[in-house]
């Protein structure tokens, strides 16, 4: 009866109340004390008659309101937490349940300066994760997939064989080291399920190390959208082709397909022929020869060796470099010209070497000194006053090795550190981190970082054959790869002619796996590697 009294009649209610303390002046004339307390309080009560209920739709309206509002809240919340799972999960536990912090799919950098709360309200989850180059839902439901189908298979068995690379010529020396020859023997393996796929790919480690795979689940030891777990780095190249052979797909697809699958190289065995034999030097004409002999296999860029000073007296090394480089620049004018010193320059040497070849529109520089800040800044303004626009390139050597393999592989930390902070202030715009040292998942999952940090990538792969064709794929498969490392030659018992180059460009083909199979013997090079 109160409620329905409450709900036709609202109730205004109001209270009061005063307290004074009076004293009144000495002179006064009073029969009172001078000084009391003065005490007022009070209530009222008083209805509305809300006859044509007003006032009560009103007040039900706005609790109506405040209501919907509350399940609006709840409802984004949901639709938040969902979001935060999923990418909480592609980044935890498919980068081998690595602390979200290490997670090498999110950027350093980015992840923290940017990622606040007005990209949460403008964009969305969603778009954050496609910004920062997490798979779509569809990639997702793909990758699932194709997850589901490896767990279906049990690795019974691993076959070694070796391949000896045969170079397509005698190499000669470097600045760092006496001839490179003409090839060099490396293991690969062969691993079978016991649906019978079969995967092949380069692997070094004893068989030891090996054996212990015997029985797993695929499943357990690749994943599509992040590759092989740390336990089994070893069979990387491996488990990827294994994959994609079951599954039907390249492996550029199961990385995504972010990049070209036609890629430009460069030959990268342009060594220092015109040193060689050392009896009887052949002059520059043999690093002419050696160029046209690769530009005969499709190649339209060449990187140069320097550093002759290591070989020659004196100056006499300097001025045959910058002799070499103008020759095969006026031999070659519609080519490229990379040039690396593996170190074995000075700076001051250097920015004289930059000087006599200005003219001659380098595409890069690699590894013109032992890194330094100082030295590269003196470089980029040197450049800048003789107008070489070449990108500096860097990252390959090492001094020490990580105390244990990490998201950059053998590098160490401290040398990640110093190559992002010289890429940060621009003075390297070319990473050539050696595929070897950091590793094919690895460099899957670090190429966001690059990206964001605004470098590009050309991994270093001399020099096994089968690694430009590697690279080919993590090229079309993750992007931001601006040229790949070519070495012209064969392996043996390996065919590589679903591969061709085309007018400077590393074409990957649509087939199962890397690509690359497994020969009686027999070397068979790059198919349809002709000019055009």
């Amino acid at each position: 009866m109160l409620a329905s009294v409450r709900n036709l009649l609202p109730q205004s209610q109001n209270a009061y109340g005063q307290y004074s303390r009076v004293q009144l002046s000495q002179t006064a004339t009073t029969f009172f004390p001078r000084t009391y307390d003065d005490w007022d309080t009070g209530f009222d009560l008083s209805w509305e008659l809300d006859i044509w209920g007003r006032t009560r739709r009103s007040i039900e309206a706005n609790d109506a309101a405040l209501n919907a509002e509350i399940e609006n809240h709840d409802d984004m919340l949901v639709t938040l937490i969902g979001d935060v799972a999923a990418i909480y999960y592609t980044c935890r536990f498919r980068c081998q349940r690595c602390t979200f912090s290490d997670c090498p799919l999110l950027p350093d950098r980015a992840w923290k300066t940017r990622m606040r709360r007005r990209d949460l309200l403008s964009g969305g989850l969603g778009l954050i994760g496609a910004s920062y180059g997490f798979p779509s839902l569809d990639r997702c439901d793909a990758a699932t997939s194709w997850s589901k189908d490896l767990a279906d298979h049990r690795i019974v068995n691993f076959e070694t064989f070796h391949s000896r690379d045969r170079y397509a010529r005698t190499l000669g020396p470097n600045a760092k080291r006496g001839p490179h020859g003409s090839g060099y023997s490396r293991p690969f393996r062969i691993a079978t399920t016991d649906q019978g796929a079969r995967g092949i790919g380069m692997c070094w480690p004893n068989e030891d190390a090996i054996t212990p795979f015997v029985g797993a689940k695929l499943g357990d030891l690749f994943d599509p959208s992040v590759g092989v777990t740390e336990e089994a780095h070893a069979l990387d190249y491996v488990l990827h082709d294994l994959a994609g052979e079951i599954l039907g797909k390249p492996v550029y697809e199961l990385m995504g397909a972010h990049g070209p699958t036609e890629i430009e190289t460069y030959s990268g065995a342009i060594y220092m022929e015109d040193l060689m034999p050392k009896s009887r030097p052949q002059g520059v004409s043999a690093v002419l020869d050696a160029c046209q002999m690769d530009y005969d296999s499709g190649y339209r860029a060449f990187k140069l060796k320097i550093g002759r000073a290591r070989w020659m007296q004196g100056d006499e090394g300097d001025r045959r470099d910058i002799e070499v480089t103008r020759a095969v620049r006026e031999k070659f004018p519609d080519c490229k010209i990379l040039v690396d010193a593996n170190d074995g320059y000075s700076v001051d040497r250097f920015l004289k070497y930059v000087t006599g070849v200005a003219d001659c529109d380098l595409f890069w520089i690699e590894e013109p000194f032992i890194e330094n800040r100082d030295g590269l800044m003196r470089l980029k303004d040197h450049m800048h006053k003789v107008d070489c626009r070449a990108l500096v390139a860097d990252g390959e050597a090492r001094t020490g090795s990580a105390p244990k393999l990490w998201k950059w592989g053998e590098y160490e930390k401290r040398f990640v550190d110093r190559f992002f902070e010289l890429a940060e202030e621009k003075l390297i715009d070319v990473c050539v981190f050696d595929i070897g040292t950091l590793g094919f998942t690895r460099w899957r999952n670090v190429m966001p970082i690059l990206r964001e940090a605004g470098v590009a990538a050309a991994p270093h792969l001399w020099g096994c054959t089968p690694k430009p064709l590697y690279c080919a794929h993590l090229a079309a498969g993750v992007g931001n790869v601006l040229i790949v490392e070519g070495i012209p030659g064969v392996g043996s018992n390996l065919d590589y002619s679903n591969f061709a180059i085309r007018n400077g460009k590393l074409c990957v083909p649509n087939v199962p796996g890397f690509g690359i199979r497994r020969t009686n013997g027999a070397s068979i090079g790059l198919g349809e590697s002709v000019a055009k």
